[in-house]
């Protein structure tokens, strides 16, 4: 649920107390004009699917898919939703923070000596709200006809990069110079897309790492 200022100097509502202590004795300093707290919202629904397929086109090449959907419904009737306590339950009063479809696929390759993959993701923009962290379009949050979200722009303390999402292709490729030994190789995002993975946080761009990787058992006994 979004976090809220439950307090509004604007309107010259502050808070005064918490339980029966004075604010400024439980926050030195504070003048009760900022006190945030999570929403409880009523009733909302939430539905979805993901599939998931693989087809071999050899014993060592194969080809896998898989797709995700998300949806959800919000009960405007009730008031339980009404996030900014207006009167009204707009969409925008619940952030789901989730993408409604993914979508990745992949090629990968594997026999006794050689093994890699290409894999293809793409994850539909969404907006994420978070606080004061907010990663979303330009948009009209409480219908009055103004924009209260502005994309590449600040928005309160931090900086709106725009949606979350985009696509990206990885790839690996790797050899096994014994059965315990191999080396490989990973670049991750390997077209350099402009993809953010999470909210007030840089896009990741290409990443190279390298392994070496044997493996032993060091509970077999000798001679098995």
């Amino acid at each position: 649920s979004p976090l809220r200022n439950i307090a509004d100097p604007g309107n010259g509502n502050f808070v005064t107390h918490v339980g029966d202590r004075p604010i400024d004795e439980v926050v030195p300093g504070s003048d009760g004009s900022v006190l945030l707290t999570y929403l409880n919202f009523g009733h909302v629904d939430t539905y979805g699917f993901d599939l998931g397929l693989n087809y071999y086109f050899t014993d060592k090449v194969r080809s896998s898919l898989n797709y995700s959907w998300f949806g959800r419904s919000l009960d405007k009737n009730d008031p339980d939703n009404d996030g900014n306590l207006d009167g009204v339950v707009l969409e925008s009063e619940l952030p789901i923070n989730t993408p409604a479809n993914k979508l990745s696929l992949g090629v990968h390759y594997n026999d006794s000596k050689f093994y890699g993959a290409v894999y293809a993701r793409w994850v539909q923009d969404y907006d994420f709200f978070s606080g004061i962290n907010i990663a979303a379009k330009t948009q009209d949050q409480n219908g009055d006809g103004v924009d209260d979200v502005i994309e590449n722009a600040r928005n309160g303390r931090t900086w709106n990069y725009g949606p979350l999402g985009g696509f990206s292709v990885d790839l690996n490729l790797g050899y096994n110079i014994t059965n315990s030994l191999s080396v490989g190789a990973n670049v991750t995002n390997l077209f350099n897309s402009e993809v953010r993975e999470f909210v007030a946080s840089p896009p990741i761009s290409t990443l190279v790492s390298f392994e070496l990787k044997y493996i032993t058992n060091f509970f077999k006994k000798s001679g098995e």
